[in-house]
């Protein structure tokens, strides 16, 4: 071995050198040691195109289970017809194009039952769906142009006022809208 101090030629296992009397066992710790060389070495390889991949990888995959969990958020949110009425403001009809003039359409809006009848182009009656009392499904007359209870039979008009039959009792109305081609009930 030769000491790192002097260059003088050591014999053995000698813990000192016999030129200059140095330490060779400190001078071989220090060697041992990292280098600034080393640790920039090491940073350069964390920074390599593996490393990168790695990075790349994790954030795929973040990306992915973010997009998994969006959907099955949107799978498990409630269908239209078992929102809750007081949070949901409106309710959906049908698309304008497909609601003919002097047809009828039945939606549910939580408990309550509604039939839409499509008086002109630009004009619609939204009336409670079911009979005052027995709660028996109205029926639309289109010749008559009355909603009318197979239970009972009574009749009424397009205001929900009664026509004919055994009740006083009116319908309750509903105001109705389109929006972007969309047919929708809310509140009056």
């Amino acid at each position: 071995m030769t000491c790192p101090h002097c260059g003088h030629e050591v014999q053995g296992n000698a813990t000192h050198c016999p030129a200059c009397s140095s330490d060779i066992r400190v001078v071989e710790r220090r060697a041992a040691r990292p280098t600034l060389r080393d640790v920039i070495v090491s940073v350069a390889d964390a920074e390599s195109p593996r490393g990168l991949n790695r990075l790349v990888f994790w954030g795929l995959l973040l990306v992915g289970l973010t997009g998994v969990g969006v959907v099955v958020a949107l799978f498990l949110l409630p269908p239209e017809h078992l929102l809750i009425p007081d949070i949901q403001p409106v309710v959906s009809v049908a698309p304008e194009l497909e609601f003919r003039v002097g047809t009828s359409r039945v939606v549910t809006w939580g408990d309550r039952v509604i039939i839409v009848v499509r008086r002109t182009d630009d004009r619609y009656a939204a009336l409670q769906g079911t009979a005052p009392g027995d709660g028996c499904f109205l029926q639309w007359d289109r010749e008559a142009l009355h909603l009318t209870s197979p239970c009972t039979h009574a009749v009424f008009d397009l205001r929900g006022n009664v026509i004919s039959g055994l009740t006083t009792e009116s319908l309750r109305h509903y105001a109705v809208f389109v929006r972007d081609g969309v047919v929708y009930v809310t509140e009056s």
